[in-house]
């Protein structure tokens, strides 16, 4: 028989047991509690973003749509064409965004989208690789990894490559060693980077404000990109309503005089670029009305370029705020059927 002294300190020790087994539970409860509030407020921070990026994607793609209207409402004549690939607006300037309430409230989203020529740009696959040297923007190893990309053999030409290097990549693969049919392919090249693709204007301006520039117009302080240079679009010709004078110089025969000769002609009399008085070719004899131009480069025009075009770029960045944003490039062929988007790539 325990004396009741002894019967109560094993109470007590009981009592105590019990008490420090709930305190270990609760404080387990409570930890857990923590952990998954935290969690809870996690996934919830993390679903909040992801319906941002994906609102900033799908209002990225209607300013894609609205560049569709716009180009299936336009009677695309050589003229009009040339207009309508200096368009650059938003969507806040159009008033489209008044019926939504949200978007018009200030410091409310914001969707910029401009549009431009596929054949204003040198065809990669198609285009005398003489015009890539004479751009004097791309280094050589680059413009013979580009050859050797898309040629039909494996035999690698001077700093080029072709499979045998792909193959010894940490993730192999062989060289295309045909036509490009996205611009995306050029990643995949020996020595490209997306700094090298995008170039240094729509990676640090941003596409609003590099809507309305060319390569050469910022007098050659930014680095174009590749998709400053090249499209895979088109029949290889170059539209001379829409080229810009940095292309033009850069083809064989041609300078920096013959370029501006061209420039000059399609500003018109009073030298202001979108106005009624421009020069506008929508034929090869048009091409006589050029002055400055040799026998030579007036012949030359014919061969590389073209009047009209029927494949658009276009450029849409959807802004929520500082953290989602969405830019959208979109390649839109027009045809008798209408506006289809052919290609569409999300840039970072």
């Amino acid at each position: 028989m325990y004396a009741p002294s002894e019967r109560l300190d094993t109470n007590r020790r009981e009592t105590g047991s019990i008490l420090i087994l709930v305190l270990i539970v609760l404080s387990g409860m409570t930890a857990l509690s923590v952990a998954l509030a935290y969690r809870t407020r996690i996934e919830l921070k993390l679903a909040e973003s992801h319906a941002k990026r994906v609102q900033a994607h799908y209002l990225a793609l209607g300013g894609i749509e609205r560049i569709k209207a716009l180009l299936e409402e336009t009677e695309l004549s050589p003229g009009r064409t040339a207009i309508v690939c200096t368009f650059a607006a938003e969507a806040e300037e159009e008033e489209l965004f008044e019926q939504i309430p949200e978007f018009a409230a200030a410091e409310g989203p914001t969707l910029t989208y401009f549009v431009r020529d596929e054949q204003e740009y040198l065809n990669v696959n198609r285009s005398d690789p003489g015009a890539w040297e004479n751009l004097g923007a791309i280094e050589q190893d680059v413009l013979c990894g580009i050859l050797d990309w898309i040629d039909a053999d494996d035999d690698t030409g001077p700093g080029g490559a072709e499979t045998d290097f792909y193959l010894r990549l940490p993730r192999p693969y062989v060289a295309k060693n045909g036509p490009c049919v996205a611009m995306k392919e050029l990643l995949l090249v020996k020595g490209i980077d997306r700094t090298l693709y995008l170039g240094e204007l729509l990676r640090h301006v941003g596409p609003g404000e590099r809507g309305s520039r060319r390569p050469g117009d910022d007098g050659g302080n930014a680095q174009p990109g590749l998709l400053d240079v090249f499209t895979v679009h088109g029949d290889g010709t170059l539209n001379i309503n829409t080229v810009s004078p940095a292309i033009l110089e850069a083809l064989p025969g041609f300078d920096a005089a013959a370029a501006e000769s061209v420039m000059a002609w399609r500003a018109g009399p009073d030298g202001t670029p979108g106005t009624e008085d421009d020069g506008i070719a929508e034929g090869p004899e048009d091409l006589a009305e050029i002055e400055g131009l040799t026998e030579l480069q007036a012949g030359l025009l014919v061969e590389y370029c073209c009047f009209q075009s029927r494949f658009f770029r276009v450029f849409c960045q959807a802004r929520l705020d500082r953290r989602h944003t969405c830019c959208l490039l979109a390649t839109i062929c027009c045809d008798q059927e209408g506006s289809k988007v052919l290609y569409l790539e999300k840039l970072p």
